[in-house]
């Protein structure tokens, strides 16, 4: 982004990191809302409102949770697992976009964006701490999202956004509100834009009406107070105060007769569309029995026996409960049923506006909610407790979330219930919740978003809000409010336990900042002042539960630039003293202080760039204070981009990587996080792996692929060590159903009977579960039997490319499968025209297929072709010097450590060749080089010690016995320091180690050769090696997994199928299955962990296994 906008004017979003409610539609991305049957089910547009916020420079960075089916205030579902109340992990943080309230109040992103049905954004933020507010439907509309409840009647769906002050919310609706650009991309969006928020006319002040009770629920002791608080400290600042009583707006209109009307217009349909979404899934088993009860509802004699019988009887019991009872007779009997509801909730919304009036009133203040966070055990048996939220949305006013002071101690151990059962599981819920957040609802008349914004700013200002947040696992406190740029880091820690690690949930280490931003000149010329703790850490260890966190602190802003630039500017004796001043004032122990231009600091750290290109508190600090790396460690992180501009690799050992992993990530110094990673992923073994996977995937998620990848490739040696039997029970069963996973069939059974009998029968019950619904005996392709829970990839495979055919050229892709031990024909399309030739050299440089030259019956070919095997798309490349048909070529690295490939020898139709050119993929030329001493066509070349070769071939009368050295510094062919024993054109040369290389078959003269020779270049000799099967010329030959792979050729009687392998290790041949078409002339290359094997195999993710887990 800041190439794209260099220059250029940046957007007011510039660089801010948001999170995304996961039922919002993002290209490419699933919108499962917890359903198992919408997953692999990939989106192919991304909503009005992300696509907008990114054009204004915002980064989506995650997808949160949600519940199943976003029928629920607990974000829970059985795909990606249960999101906690970062206040207490026992608690639900509400829903359904309770994943982006958690990771808010966590400091894990800047905002937040969600929607609202019946309270989907109020009784999150509620729960969380955190400010909203829901607009008019029409006010903010989105274009693609799944709203869970498609076809309601009179409930307006609105999209918002989850902030921590209401500046910021007011900052983020201003951009979007009636913005034209917006509007286009959204046409139901309105077009009135958000008006000023500041004095009313004449200076007047609001007229602020409240309710504590709505007549149908009783909300808890501390959200009453909440409210009583706010009022009470309204009128001491000289507003108008006046109680808003709902039994008073008509006598048609009780409460209870609105609850009705509520609950007909969430389910219009009485449940029928739930009953449909939720038939055949999984159910979440927080929300079993809502899913049960909506499915029973659907059963006439189920219905009529709990709505007449049932629940009439239950108000003599102690199950007795007029919410319950009201809910049960929400039922439409008929369509005509569903049009008198509406036509009632019409005639609501005019009565409401005239009572609304009558008290002229400019807002309402409210219960945010009928209780504070709840246990997961509760939100499904208090559903009926949305009435104080689904009202406005049925009413379509706008209503926010401010937090107010936190829940006090023991003020709502006393609540009286009077034997109503949801009332005592009321009382149940609201127990033992002292400190956690506190809210009141804010309401205005439908459009006046200016207002309702107004209100909550004098709310925000008069009000103690959710100062901290205090872990209860341990007595720490992390600041949430108020300025961002806090140590949210401090968090990661706990993320295991407040997020399940599922796809929906990646929590990346993107810092917070404050959505106000400005030119990113403004203040780089200060010096910026590191102070660091003075004791060294210990060695940091690579289990999790050892990471430590870390805290920031920054010194008061400065006066300004020229006051602290001359400080700064005086002799090294004085820029002492002033340091040690400055630290003292944070803390006596502390004795490191670094001096760092902003300008260095901002050009390596987007951490720094985002703090200093922004107008909150810490942007205009002098000092910034980091515990979590040392003076010494922090020099090296910046030393490695240096390093790396002045072309030097830094040598870092692996275990000063691992420690430098958690700082390089949290300071966002990509070029050093990526050479860690680079050091990490190097010195992976079977014995560390584990572990750093799980530090990688607390501090970078980029890394933990990697070595993911790596742990799927290396599980055969793992299992071979019992290093496996360390997994955690969710890894292995991610490893288990990995169809790139490189394990032998016949081990699969294995693998789960040792894990289950190392670890304790606890931690394996899902593991049982798992195997017994997913091992079977599946037939493989070679026709053996194993338990097996699913088909696999191989790592490697050898991959054959055209060739010459009994009927010309060669037209299919055939790929050697190495799990299965055959060769497989390719569906993958590759063809395109010029393509299809025999004869020519082909070569893989960076993800790029080069095909050269060649031969297809007719013309001799001079053009390159390269296959981009990330798009896979063909485009046309520079054609060589000469036009080459028998050519051989390898690829090598120049001086720099790019791959160049070179052509050597040839026919051109006319003449055999002793030119040779060498073509640089990335400027796409050819560049001709000095001549062979020879004439070679039907040679051989190979690339060892990173220098060329070339070998055998025939010059149009003689067959040669040598080879040929190129040296690139002086551009000169020398002959090889012996010949081989056998004359050889015909022939294929392979790399079997740096110094060393194989020649293998070809044609002497008088017949076609089954024998092969070994050439090393430190002694300059030739070795001969056992003979192949099939004596063949014109073949192909590939080396993989210390094996070299030989088909095709010509046998001296025909072109043949038959393939082989040498394995090195045995020195033995073994034959191999046939190719599907005998052919000569072919090509093979090797890839080994290439996302391309995905086209060339087509396993698909077997759906029992991938579905259910």
């Amino acid at each position: 982004m800041d190439d794209e906008y260099r220059g250029h004017s940046k957007p007011v979003l510039f660089g801010i990191p948001f999170s995304v409610k996961s039922n919002f539609h993002m290209d490419g991305y699933e919108a499962t809302v917890g359903l198992a049957s919408l997953l692999e089910t990939q989106e192919k547009s991304t909503c009005s409102l992300v696509q907008f916020l990114k054009e204004q420079g915002a980064i989506p960075f995650c997808l949160t949770n949600v519940p199943q089916g976003l029928l629920s205030y607990i974000t829970s579902n059985p795909l990606y697992g249960t999101t906690k109340n970062p206040w207490d992990f026992s608690r639900t943080p509400g829903g359904s976009s309770g994943g982006e309230a958690a990771l808010l109040a966590a400091g894990g992103a800047v905002f937040g964006i969600g929607n609202d049905l019946v309270g989907s954004l109020r009784i999150p933020a509620a729960f969380c701490g955190i400010v909203t507010l829901k607009p008019t439907q029409d006010r903010l509309h989105e274009s693609a999202m799944n709203p869970g409840l498609p076809g309601r009647g009179r409930l307006g769906l609105s999209s918002g956004f989850f902030t921590r002050n209401v500046a910021d919310q007011e900052f983020l609706l201003r951009q979007i509100v009636g913005n034209p650009k917006y509007h286009q991309m959204c046409p139901y969006s309105s077009l009135s834009p958000l008006l000023s928020t500041g004095e009313l006319p004449g200076g007047r002040k609001p007229v602020i009406g409240w309710f504590v009770d709505d007549g149908f629920g009783k909300v808890a002791p501390s959200n009453k107070r909440a409210v009583e608080e706010t009022i009470e400290s309204l009128k001491l600042k000289g507003y108008e105060i006046k109680e808003f009583k709902m039994c008073d707006i008509d006598e048609d209109f009780q409460p209870y007769v609105v609850a009705d009307m509520l609950f007909r217009n969430v389910m219009p349909d009485n449940g029928a569309y739930m009953s449909q979404m939720y038939a055949g899934e999984p159910y979440d088993r927080f929300m079993s029995h809502f899913i049960r009860l909506v499915r029973y509802k659907q059963v006439f004699v189920i219905r009529w026996l709990a709505q007449h019988v049932v629940l009439p009887l239950a108000q003599f019991t102690s199950l007795k409960s007029k919410q319950v009872l009201c809910l049960g007779n929400a039922y439409n009997a008929n369509p005509g049923c569903v049009r008198q509801n509406q036509e009632k909730t019409d005639a609501f919304k005019f009565k409401w506006i005239k009572y609304w009036k009558s008290l002229g009133i400019d807002a309402l203040i409210c219960p945010s909610f009928i209780t504070p966070a709840q246990p997961f055990e509760y939100p499904v048996q208090l559903s009926t407790g949305v009435f104080i939220t689904g009202l406005f949305n049925m009413l379509d006013c706008p209503a926010a979330i401010v937090p107010v002071s936190p829940v006090r101690e023991k003020e709502n151990d006393k609540f009286e219930t009077k034997g109503d059962f949801v009332l005592k599981l009321q009382a149940k819920a609201i127990k033992e919740t002292t400190g956690m957040p506190n809210a009141v609802q804010i309401v205005t008349l439908p459009n006046q978003e200016e207002m309702c914004l107004k209100v909550m700013k004098i709310v925000e200002e008069i009000s103690e809000g959710v100062q901290a947040l205090k872990w209860k696992s341990e007595n720490q406190t992390i600041w949430t409010n108020g300025d961002s740029f806090e140590c949210f880091e401090r968090l990661l820690r706990h993320f295991s336990n407040i997020f399940p690690r599922k796809k929906s949930n990646r929590i990346f280490n993107l810092k917070s900042t404050r959505l106000h931003t400005n030119s990113f000149l403004d203040s780089f010329s200060l010096t910026f002042i590191l102070h660091f703790a003075a004791v060294t850490p210990t060695e940091k260890s690579m289990d999790l539960s050892d990471v430590s966190g870390i805290q920031l602190a920054t010194s008061p802003p400065p006066r300004t630039a020229i006051d602290y630039n001359s400080s700064f500017e005086e002799s090294p004796a004085k820029r002492v003293k002033f340091s040690h001043e400055l630290t003292k004032s944070f803390d006596e122990k502390l004795s490191q202080t670094v001096f760092v231009e902003r300008t260095l600091l901002s050009h390596y750290s987007t951490y720094f760039r985002v703090l200093f290109s922004n107008e909150f508190r810490d942007s205009q600090a002098s000092s910034h204070r980091i515990r979590l790396i040392t003076a010494s460690d922090f020099h090296l992180l910046i030393t490695i981009p240096r390093a790396f501009e002045q072309g030097i690799k830094p040598n870092i050992n692996l275990q000063k990587a691992v420690e430098l992993l958690e700082p390089a990530a949290y300071l966002q110094i990509n070029i050093a996080l990526e050479h860690i990673s680079d050091i990490i992923c190097a010195n992976l073994s079977h014995e560390n792996i584990i572990k750093i996977f799980r530090l990688a995937l607390l501090y970078h998620t980029p890394l933990a692929l990697r070595v993911w990848r790596a742990m799927i490739r290396q599980f055969q040696t793992m299992f071979a060590t019992n290093a496996y039997l360390t997994l955690k029970e969710n890894e292995l069963i991610g490893l288990l159903t990995d169809k790139h996973l490189n394990l032998k069939s016949e081990d699969e059974r294995t693998v789960v009977v040792n894990w289950i009998k190392h670890n304790s029968p606890l931690q394996s019950d899902r593991i049982v579960q798992f195997a017994q619904r997913n091992f079977a005996r599946r037939p493989q392709p070679d026709s053996t039997k194993y338990e097996v829970i699913r088909n696999r990839q191989p790592i490697g495979a050898v991959v054959s490319f055209g060739g010459w055919a009994s009927r010309g050229v060669a037209q299919k892709i055939e790929v050697f499968n190495k799990r299965c031990e055959r060769w497989q024909t390719c569906n993958f399309n590759y063809d395109v025209p010029n393509i299809r030739r025999a004869y020519n050299g082909i070569e893989l440089v960076d993800d790029k297929l080069v095909v050269f030259g060649g031969f297809n019956g007719i013309q001799h070919f001079q053009t390159t072709t390269v296959f981009d095997l990330e798009t896979k798309k063909w485009k046309s490349g520079a054609n060589m010097h000469d036009k080459r048909c028998y050519v051989t070529g390898t690829k090598a690295k120049d001086s720099h450590g790019r791959h160049l490939i070179y052509a050597c020898g040839g026919m051109n139709g006319v003449s055999r060749l002793k030119t040779a050119e060498v073509y640089d993929p990335l400027s796409d030329r050819w560049t001709e080089i000095a001549n062979m001493t020879h004439m070679r066509s039907d040679g051989a070349v190979v690339s060892i010690d990173n220098k060329v070769i070339a070998i055998g071939g025939f010059d149009g009368r003689n067959i040669h016995l040598g080879g040929e050295c190129y040296d690139s510094i002086v551009d000169k062919w020398y002959p090889l320091a012996s010949n081989m024993r056998t004359r050889r054109t015909g022939c294929t040369a392979v790399p079997i180690m740096d110094h060393v290389c194989m020649v293998l078959g070809g044609f002497n003269g008088v017949k076609r050769l089954d024998t092969a020779e070994l050439y090393d270049m430190r002694e300059g000799l030739w070795h001969s090696v056992s003979v192949m099967h099939t004596a063949r010329s014109n073949f192909s030959a590939c080396p993989m997994d210390f094996s070299v792979y030989v088909a095709g050729g010509f046998d001296g009687q025909s072109t043949t199928k038959d393939s082989e392998r040498l394995d090195l290790r045995a020195r033995k041949w073994q034959a191999l299955p046939d190719l599907a078409e005998a052919k000569s002339a072919l090509r093979m290359i090797s890839l080994t962990d290439h996302p391309f094997l995905d086209e060339l195999f087509h396993i698909s993710d077997d759906d029992d296994v991938v579905t259910r887990w």
